[in-house]
């Protein structure tokens, strides 16, 4: 009885998943196809409007597409962090580098304040990874009006700590307790639900902590911690045993 139980979890995990996976597949291939039929527009009738329309789209459905991608291998393994001595100040760069462009579409600002020293001990592909979801979300959040995104790292006895900051729409106060649950988002169809979940995991697979304030229509603050060592020590206001919270500042 207890085995027929387990198999029947796993199952439903399994279909779970699987249904969440082809939702987000879904609504990526319905704007492909849109971008598509702007291409195929641009090409019949020989006019660079329909062009210049559809290949933004085709773009950042690719994004989409790799982001999806990555974030289901980093969810899906399940092995320590390979910690190397890493700059993380040019980790972040590197983010912010690869993002300037979709910033510069919404009209975000992005500001970054390096740590002192930025040499840390981290498994760097995974960090790139917590960094690159939570800027991205952190410019979308600004998508709809512009706004400002700031990256903020600082080096203390207890660790490495990464800070993500947004003036945009904020995370509706409902929401919150699904914050980081795998397929759960708060933006519809353009949202994979994933990015969030992956964060979670890479901070715990470090040992470390993270913290959101969110108001709707102030911005948001992601609060990353990273302590020396898996098994450190916890900074008193981030306890171990409770290495992932999510706070509604101020809800309405």
């Amino acid at each position: 009885l207890y085995e027929e139980n387990v198999r029947r979890a796993r199952l439903a995990a399994i279909g779970e998943a699987t249904a969440g996976l082809g939702h987000c597949v879904k609504n990526i291939l319905t704007t492909l196809r849109g971008g598509c039929e702007f291409v195929t527009k641009a090409v019949e009738k020989r006019e660079l409007y329909y062009l210049e329309k559809g290949w933004p789209i085709l773009s950042r459905s690719i994004e989409r597409i790799d982001a999806l991608v990555m974030n289901m291998l980093s969810l899906s393994k399940d092995r320590p962090p390979d910690r190397a001595p890493t700059d993380i100040n040019t980790v972040v760069q590197e983010v912010l580098d690869t993002l300037r462009s979709r910033a510069d579409r919404y009209k975000v600002v992005l500001e970054f304040h390096p740590a002192d020293d930025g040499i840390f001990s981290v498994d760097s592909q995974e960090i790139y990874r917590l960094v690159l979801n939570l800027t991205t979300n952190a410019v979308e959040a600004c998508a709809m009006q512009g706004g400002k995104v700031t990256v903020a790292c600082f080096r203390d006895a207890d660790g490495f700590r990464i800070q993500v900051a947004d003036t945009g729409c904020g995370i509706p106060a409902d929401f919150m307790p699904r914050l980081f649950q795998a397929f759960a988002s708060s933006k519809g169809a353009s949202g994979t639900g994933l990015g969030l979940a992956c964060c979670q995991k890479i901070v715990q697979e470090h040992g470390g902590a993270i913290d959101v304030e969110s108001e709707p229509g102030k911005g948001s603050v992601f609060s990353v911690f990273l302590p020396h060592a898996p098994n450190g020590d916890m900074p008193p206001h981030m306890p171990a045993g409770r290495p992932v919270t999510a706070i509604a500042a101020n809800p309405k």
